[in-house]
């Protein structure tokens, strides 16, 4: 299976896109076996086949053609460059995040170190776009927080009423 990674153990495949990257270094489970795998990604390691050919896959941008022609004029560009900067800023922009990683997936053999400090930054990006709460259920907890007080106050006013009205 070309663009397959084997575990040494059971020799199950696996894609090299189940590799957690951090560093220096990729990291995978094997799903069969369990095996704990690490590769290096130095820029001599040739342990990450990840495809034979390096044009960006049909999923990437697919649904974005202006992207895709803009992928294509910097994808051949040092992984440092400006140009990619601000590629990486439009897609963040557009919400493109997924596709980039994608297309910078494809290049991984070219420049493994770049391509690994690229997607730390997409999947910085992309936490950063996560909202944990939004502005309406924010507004909802206020609302109930001033009906439990009401109810609260009313509560100790019939309460206090109840003890005065009531003869020893």
């Amino acid at each position: 299976m070309k663009g397959h990674l084997y575990c040494p153990r059971c020799k199950t495949p696996f894609e090299p896109r189940q590799l957690q990257i951090s560093g220096d270094e990729a990291h995978v489970r094997c799903p069969a076996c369990g095996e704990s795998l690490s590769y290096s990604l130095s820029s001599g390691s040739d342990l990450l086949p990840v495809s034979d050919d390096s044009t960006v896959k049909t999923e990437s941008f697919a649904a974005r053609p202006d992207l895709a022609a803009q992928w294509e004029q910097i994808r051949n560009l040092p992984t440092d460059s400006p140009e990619h900067d601000s590629f990486l800023e439009l897609c963040f922009r557009k919400g493109a995040l997924h596709d980039l990683a994608g297309a910078y997936r494809t290049i991984q053999t070219d420049d493994p170190k770049g391509v690994a400090k690229r997607l730390r930054q997409i999947e910085i990006l992309a936490t950063m776009t996560m909202t944990p709460a939004t502005k309406k259920r924010v507004q909802a907890k206020r609302l109930g927080k001033w009906i439990f007080y009401v109810l609260l106050a009313l509560f100790l006013v019939l309460f206090m009423w109840v003890l005065m009205a009531t003869p020893y």
